[in-house]
């Protein structure tokens, strides 16, 4: 791979990454106004561990920029990913 494919990639990667860290930050933000049934929003939470486990997939891709300032493991996520579907759109 040539020089300037790599510096494209790599700085394709770290947008992307950025993106997704401020998409998280503003998902963090709507999950917590109350739902006049639920507390906390189930949709914006299913979305934010969603946008979390992409973070958490790309960091490795992106070794020049800091670890996310959240705290979640991948066995975590991937636990979470079980329920997503249903914590969105609620059960069959």
């Amino acid at each position: 791979m040539n020089s300037d494919l790599s510096t494209a990639l790599a700085r394709e990667y770290t947008r992307i990454y950025d993106d997704l860290l401020a998409a998280a930050d503003r998902l963090e933000l709507l999950r917590r106004m109350p739902d006049e049934e639920e507390g906390v929003n189930a949709n914006a939470t299913a979305a934010l561990h969603a946008v979390r486990f992409a973070v958490m997939s790309l960091h490795p891709a992106v070794p020049t920029t800091p670890p996310p300032g959240f705290r979640q493991s991948d066995a975590r996520l991937l636990e979470l990913a079980a329920h997503w579907r249903e914590a969105a759109f609620g059960p069959d």
